[in-house]
């Protein structure tokens, strides 16, 4: 049996709170529970929308590595990249 691709090799999720949305992607296969998600936020400052990434423990930096926990989305402090 063959099958047709191209295949999809990541995998996507989205999810929303009282008026911002989040954004996540990471490899295929990896679980909601996997340290592998690139995650960012939208969220809306009164004038417009900003992008904001999860702020890494390690570095106290926000960053747009994939190695953030979908399940925990909720619970991150978020920043400008380099702040």
């Amino acid at each position: 049996m063959s099958y047709f691709g191209p295949m999809p090799t990541t995998t996507n999720a989205y999810a929303k709170d009282s008026g911002d949305e989040y954004f996540g992607e990471a490899a295929r296969g990896a679980t909601v529970s996997h340290a592998k998600w690139m995650i960012f936020k939208m969220e809306y400052s009164g004038d417009n929308w900003l992008i904001v990434f999860p702020v890494d423990t390690s570095t106290n930096k926000a960053s747009a590595e994939p190695k953030f926990i979908w399940d925990d989305v909720l619970t991150y402090t978020y920043r400008e990249l380099g702040t």
